[in-house]
């Protein structure tokens, strides 16, 4: 006899959704000709940090992530159109008939909830709980 499964927690980046993370790079690879020095340069496990716990604003994190991108380009929609469907996403619906699912992700609270309505999955989800919302970043949670 199996235990039931009472609640079903998961992540979004490389489950539910895939972020756009390499085509961005490529786009600022693009833009400012040096591979991946931009990045480095800014010290991006920082700024995500800082961001995902909630210790800085979109103001701030922007500032940090300019890495010399200004023109024209829409940075910001192209990092927010970029998201594709994760593993997980075509049997979370299946699986929300049986267990309640919550969503626990480190991300920025307003960034991340358009992403699931944008396919249609956010009814499946009991509980959201993002990471910048609660004040701490995985694994410090």
């Amino acid at each position: 006899m199996g235990m039931k499964i009472q609640l079903l927690v998961l992540d979004v980046q490389g489950i539910i959704l895939n972020a756009c993370g390499s085509s961005f790079l490529h786009e600022i690879v693009q833009h400012t000709g040096e591979p991946h020095a931009p990045i480095d340069r800014c010290g991006y496990d920082d700024v995500r940090h800082d961001a995902w716990s909630g210790r800085i604003d979109d103001r701030v994190l922007w500032e940090r992530l300019a890495l010399g991108l200004a023109g024209d380009r829409d940075w910001r929609g192209l990092l927010a159109s970029g998201y594709t469907l994760g593993p997980a996403a075509d049997h979370i619906a299946g699986w929300a008939k049986h267990v309640p699912i919550g969503l626990l992700p480190n991300h920025r609270t307003h960034w991340l909830l358009p992403r699931p309505d944008r396919f249609e999955l956010t009814p499946c989800f009991g509980r959201i709980r993002v990471s910048d919302g609660i004040g701490f970043a995985k694994p410090d949670m």
